[in-house]
């Protein structure tokens, strides 16, 4: 099995390698920046799985991987939990927080194994399942009254709880209750269209009229007509908040 490797800290791909090299894996290339992990060029080609930390020096990883596909199995490992979502809709098998041991990793890597070993086709319709990308939610079910209606997601401005109910907030300045939880629907949604800013609420980018700095390095959100608590992203989230606006 060959692997390459992406880690911006010393110790930790050192760490790693010599752990693969263990389990008799070859690493075949290691990067430690986006930069020189798009320049390994015809290595790509030789590797069988991919190590991958997130936050780069220069950059997150999903970003890149948005413009630059794999199409090769993926382990991520990082010292971050809130990309498993993330993750997951990439080509992952599994997802290692540091610091994780060899039976992590061994664990991790046996799942390859157990997938890609002598199944080429199984391997080959996995690609084609997350080169199509995963199906996000379209449209949302809301209740009006005693009615049920159906509405597009481009008509949602902003997911929220409040008193232990979910509520949906639609373009005409309106909310409603819906029958899914605030967590199930944050891993339904199009992540380039909506962003957690924190446990109780979910924005949709076009609805984000403007962004003011808070207090303790946190960022506040501004929706059209909203009067209710404010929306506010929490501290560990601001730098990814900032990345998904672009």
């Amino acid at each position: 099995m060959k692997a390459a490797i992406l880690e911006d800290e010393g110790v930790a791909l050192r760490r790693l390698k010599k752990m693969l090299e263990a389990l008799e894996v070859e690493v075949i290339a290691e990067a430690s920046s986006l930069e020189e992990f798009s320049a390994l060029g015809p290595r790509h080609g030789s590797v069988d799985v991919y190590f991958l930390d997130i936050h780069l020096t220069d950059g997150n990883v999903f970003e890149f991987l948005e413009r630059h596909p794999l199409n090769k199995p993926i382990i991520f490992t990082t010292a971050y939990d809130q990309y498993a979502l993330q993750a997951f809709k990439q080509y992952s098998i599994d997802y290692l927080l540091k610091p994780f041991s060899r039976n992590d990793l061994a664990a991790a890597l046996e799942k390859y194994k157990q997938h890609f070993r002598s199944e080429p086709e199984h391997m080959a319709a996995l690609i084609r399942h997350y080169q199509e990308g995963p199906d996000y939610r379209r449209r949302i079910r809301i209740k009006i009254g005693e009615k049920i209606q159906s509405i597009p997601m481009e008509e949602v401005h902003l997911l929220y709880s409040e008193q232990k109910m979910t509520m949906v907030r639609t373009a005409g300045g309106r909310s409603y209750p819906v029958d899914i939880t605030l967590s199930a629907l944050s891993s339904e949604l199009d992540p380039r269209q909506f962003f957690q800013v924190n446990r109780g609420a979910i924005v949709q980018i076009d609805a984000i009229r403007e962004v003011n700095i808070y207090s303790n390095s946190r960022l506040k959100v501004q929706v059209p007509d909203w009067e209710g608590e404010p929306i506010i992203v929490a501290r560990e989230r601001v730098n990814d908040f900032k990345d998904w606006l672009g």
